[in-house]
């Protein structure tokens, strides 16, 4: 069985970072909570969802501002 699951886990790969994998969670558990009316789920469903959504937001924000910076100043290194 270990055999069967490492290969499936070297064939996936997934990368994601920490935010991503809370908010995968998040909308998972929304989508449980919603599909099988179970009210205790939803609870904690829809904040956790939620903060995680505003993180990722953020944390995206934030890196393509730093993106456009440094194809900015590449740009210009490149352009004279």
């Amino acid at each position: 069985m270990t055999e069967l699951t490492d290969k499936l886990t070297d064939k996936l790969d997934i990368k994601l970072n920490q935010n991503l994998w809370a908010l995968t969670l998040g909308l998972a558990a929304l989508g449980v909570a919603e599909q099988f009316k179970l009210n205790i789920l939803l609870v904690f469903a829809i904040p956790l969802a939620g903060f995680m959504l505003v993180c990722v937001t953020v944390s995206m924000i934030f890196y393509t501002i730093e993106y456009c910076k440094r194809k900015k100043k590449k740009w210009k290194k490149w352009n004279g």
